[in-house]
């Protein structure tokens, strides 16, 4: 491991770990979702369609779980009170 990957693995660690404490910051959701989406396009080489047909579909996924999911609900029942538009 090179210094700066050592110097900065405490708040590799210490991030993640506050994200459900500190009540799920948005900032925090969007630099974690970034970084995971900068890592995965370093590891992967898009070198076919499946590649990046599966690299898109697991972020979809991610954002589907860490984004959508807690706004479902109030969607719907927003749709329900006033109707589709």
């Amino acid at each position: 491991m090179t210094l700066p990957s050592l110097l900065l693995l405490p708040i590799a660690i210490l991030l993640p770990a506050l994200y459900i404490p500190l009540g799920r910051p948005y900032i925090l959701s969007n630099t974690l979702a970034l970084c995971l989406a900068t890592t995965t396009l370093a590891l992967l080489r898009l070198d076919s369609f499946f590649t990046a047909f599966l690299l898109l579909a697991v972020l979809l996924i991610y954002d589907i779980f860490w984004v959508g999911l807690p706004f479902l609900p109030a969607l719907s029942l927003f749709k329900f009170a006033y109707g589709p538009s």
